[in-house]
């Protein structure tokens, strides 16, 4: 186990469909728009299925273990246990197969699938209590899972421009930049499953522009970058499929 170290108009939340991944060709041009509808979906169904598919039940204690981070300190298993009404060596036993957890000396979790309770460059603050995420993509779909605004807080890493975020479970709510973009890779499937944070979340980041994005862009192959919204929509999107019972939407 490891430690980690379209916005809204008029009074209007806008997400913008996912249609297109930018890629800068480095040679002054603007971008150009790859892929479609179709290949998004399965980009979302892509990174559903580099983790375990999750039983009802285990998609609800997968979301009382974020909720439970979102207060600010680890979650021991019997913490966890007594939350969820189940048998600490049975909530154990669960969390010992999953990927993407973190734990303490003593064992309890401190990180879990993006959210950590340890300081990463991407503070990412919930009603108040400072938190981390692992990338910049996850401080949009964490949200959702949370169901609550977070305010977030990180740097452009080209410019060092402060990127100021407002997300909501449903959309993206303010952002300074304005012009803010996220970049992002997707690594083979095992090796996200087994090195998140090494084959993934070290490429993905706020940018202040695609204008500042270029040169990184450059240098990283194989990279490109989302507007907020899209990369809102492609979390949402991974959301549905992982939690598609936790998240249904609740009966009249």
């Amino acid at each position: 186990m490891g430690r980690f170290p379209g916005r809204s108009g008029a009074g209007k939340i806008v997400v913008c469909p996912l249609r297109r991944r930018t890629k800068m060709d480095g040679s002054g041009g603007a971008g150009t728009p790859v892929g479609s509808d179709g290949a998004e979906r399965g980009l979302a169904t892509r990174f559903a299925d580099a983790f375990p598919s999750l039983a009802s039940a285990d998609q609800e204690l997968a979301l009382t273990l974020y909720r439970s981070l979102a207060l600010g300190r680890a979650v021991s298993s019997a913490r966890l246990a007594d939350v969820m009404g189940r048998a600490t060596p049975e909530v154990e036993h669960t969390l010992a197969g999953w990927p993407g957890l973190f734990r303490d000396e003593s064992g309890a979790v401190t990180g879990f699938l993006g959210l950590s309770v340890g300081e990463t460059a991407h503070r990412f603050e919930v009603g108040g209590v400072a938190l981390y995420t692992w990338c910049a993509w996850d401080a949009l779909f964490l949200p959702r899972l949370l169901n609550a605004t977070a305010r977030v807080v990180s740097a452009c890493p080209a410019t060092g421009t402060p990127v100021h975020l407002t997300i909501a479970p449903h959309g993206v709510l303010s952002a300074h930049p304005a012009g803010a973009v996220v970049s992002f890779l997707l690594p083979d499937e095992a090796e996200l499953r087994r090195h998140t944070t090494a084959s993934f979340c070290r490429f993905v980041h706020f940018f202040a522009s695609p204008e500042a994005a270029r040169g990184w862009i450059v240098r990283n192959p194989g990279a490109w970058l989302l507007t907020l919204d899209e990369a809102f929509a492609l979390g949402r999107a991974v959301n549905e499929a992982r939690y598609p019972d936790a998240l249904a939407p609740a009966g009249p």
